[in-house]
């Protein structure tokens, strides 16, 4: 007879399940106004429209081959390119995928930082400040440099909605759900984020500096501001994908791995990309 899961492991697979949610939710920060973006337990899909593999991706996460073959039909019916992430009971459920040309391409890790423990720790840095739509332009240039992408692309990583008109830069009432930062030094953008805000979480998404910045401690000085500015707005946990090139800093900051993401994709698309 098969046994159950323990109290411990039924909460802990509960609550991931609950944050997966919270960041796929996060996703229509990219999607623009026209995206297909479906939210539901185990499954979600963010279909921006963009001939980018970057902002055309669905998540599963149920148990099952249905839903990674939902995933698939999806973006392939939109006849664009995009991604498919993999993880937890889903894993067992990817042929679907490969009877469709799908590979697996990376494993990215999922990470969370608990910021309730953080009160007496990290201040809001002077030099890191809300974004407003002036800012705009360098941002998006600054995205699609260090990433090497298309400047359409980078409207669509920040999108309009981010960035606060000037007046009401510094209103933390105000109702968007969005928000730009930078770390401005001597008058230039060096390193900026956007974030997108679900119930008290946080998620983290485009983090980019400069690339003639880059190591000399920048990224770590704006991530610790936002951290600051999310908990002083009752976040009490923040979220991210963490590239290969940035999970040290996000580990250094007191981020751990949740699980790891499957990712999966159609190498042309990867070519292309």
């Amino acid at each position: 007879m098969p046994q159950s899961r323990s109290a411990p492991e039924t909460g802990r697979a509960d609550a991931l399940a609950l944050v997966r949610e919270r960041f796929a939710a996060s996703t229509r920060l990219w999607g623009g106004a026209a995206a297909r973006h479906v939210v539901e337990p185990g499954y979600w899909h963010t279909l921006s429209g963009l001939a980018s593999i970057d902002y055309n991706v669905a998540g599963v996460y149920c148990p099952g081959e249905a839903s990674s073959e939902r995933a698939a039909a999806a973006i392939e019916r939109e006849r664009i390119p995009g991604l498919v992430m993999v993880a937890g009971p889903a894993l067992g459920g990817v042929a679907p995928l490969l009877e469709r040309g799908w590979s697996p391409i990376s494993a990215v890790p999922f990470m969370a930082a608990a910021l309730e423990d953080r009160a007496a720790a990290g201040q809001a840095d002077p030099a890191v400040r809300r974004l407003v739509a002036d800012d705009g332009r360098a941002l998006r240039a600054l995205v699609a440099k260090t990433f090497a992408t298309s400047e359409e692309s980078a409207l669509v990583a920040v999108p309009d909605e981010a960035l606060y008109p000037p007046e009401d830069a510094h209103h933390d009432a105000s109702p968007a759900r969005y928000d730009a930062f930078g770390l401005v030094i001597k008058g230039e953008l060096v390193s900026g984020v956007l974030t997108s805000r679900v119930g008290r979480t946080t998620c983290l998404w485009a983090m980019v500096t400069a690339p003639w910045a880059q190591r000399r401690g920048h990224g770590q000085r704006l991530l610790e501001s936002v951290l600051a500015h999310a908990r002083l707005g009752g976040a009490t946990q923040v979220l991210l994908l963490a590239s290969e090139a940035g999970w040290r800093l996000y580990a250094a900051a007191g981020f751990e791995v949740l699980e790891h993401w499957q990712v999966w994709s159609k190498r042309r698309w990867v070519v292309l990309s």
